[in-house]
């Protein structure tokens, strides 16, 4: 069971409904505009952030700073950081059409065969083009976003606010987001959060455009987890040599159970899991070569969670999405 030091109020169950949105923009009425509407809708769709080449005004790389898987508090030698194998996006890349159009029902399909309130959502990150099948709304995340709080300290170290080798706690900023992300260390993790405050987090993930994201709740749908995963690995967040520094930590972590036992070995993956006694998630990257995808699982119960069922859900989940970027 996963459990938060500190007596953080991220512990708090109960999910919060999302807040709905509505922006008003002018029509500009254009043949490529219109062309790309058709397309979008071709593919079932839809965009959570521009792709690496995209136009997307909302797209533009971040550059004003801001601000369960088994649960450790041992203190354990960090790892080298190296990646099994390079991480692919670091310029253009050739581009597949991938089809998402049969994946929602699918995905919907599945969901219904099992007794958990699930949420999967699935982002082409070349594309930035999207599915979600199941609940829509905000999951508490557990330590999925820890990912959040170590790109917020990675972000302040790139603009001179921070330094990895700091003290952060007992331990340097540097072993501590390595703790947090690899070992899922929850006294790292509280370390980290003290020292950049709920605001600063609060204010972060607004500029990723994760409207859903309460910092004191610890709640987050599926769909912003995604758009994160997105814009993180398409270099949209951090530099080239931070970005390859948590994809690191991010590979042989402490829990394996969920998302990467249907990953095919041929594929580099990359995954934050997190649980509590009444829920498991796990969100992925996972590089095929040329179609680079996201996969965020947030799956929960009323009452105590059998992982053993929801390892079955995972892979039956997972193994489908993996079909569809073949």
């Amino acid at each position: 069971m996963q459990s938060y030091s500190r007596n953080h109020t991220y512990q708090r169950q109960g999910e919060r409904l999302p807040v709905a949105n509505s922006n008003k923009k002018k029509l500009v009425v254009r043949f490529g505009a219109v062309l790309v509407v058709v397309l979008v809708a071709a593919v079932g769709g839809f965009q959570l952030f521009g792709g690496k080449n995209s136009n997307n005004p909302n797209a533009s790389k971040l550059v004003s700073p801001q601000v369960a898987s088994a649960s450790t508090t041992k203190e354990e030698e960090p790892k080298k950081d190296e990646l099994q194998k390079p991480a692919s996006i670091s310029g253009n890349l050739p581009k597949r059409n991938i089809n998402l159009a049969p994946l929602q029902p699918d995905l919907a399909a599945i969901i219904k065969k099992y007794p958990y309130t699930t949420s999967i959502t699935v982002v082409d990150i070349n594309t930035g083009n999207a599915v979600q099948a199941g609940d829509s709304y905000p999951f508490i995340a557990a330590s999925t976003t820890k990912l959040l709080t170590v790109m917020l300290f990675m972000n302040n170290v790139e603009a001179g606010l921070d330094d990895l080798d700091n003290q952060v706690g007992t331990k340097t900023a540097k072993e501590q987001m390595q703790l947090a992300i690899n070992k899922s260390d929850n006294e790292a993790w509280a370390a980290l959060n003290e020292q950049l405050g709920k605001e600063s987090l609060a204010n972060y993930a607004k500029k990723q455009g994760l409207e859903s994201y309460d910092v004191n709740r610890n709640t987050i749908t599926s769909n912003d987890m995604a758009k994160l995963l997105g814009r993180f690995y398409s270099r949209q967040i951090l530099n080239e040599e931070h970005t390859r520094l948590i994809l690191s930590w991010m590979q042989n972590t402490s829990e394996e159970r969920f998302i990467p036992p249907a990953i095919p070995t041929t594929n580099t993956l990359f995954h934050k899991a997190g649980y509590l006694s009444d829920r498991a998630h796990d969100v992925a990257i996972v590089d095929n070569g040329d179609a680079p995808y996201g996969i965020v699982i947030y799956s929960k119960t009323n009452t105590n969670y059998d992982f053993q069922i929801g390892q079955k859900l995972f892979k039956e989940l997972t193994t489908r999405v993996v079909t569809t970027f073949k």
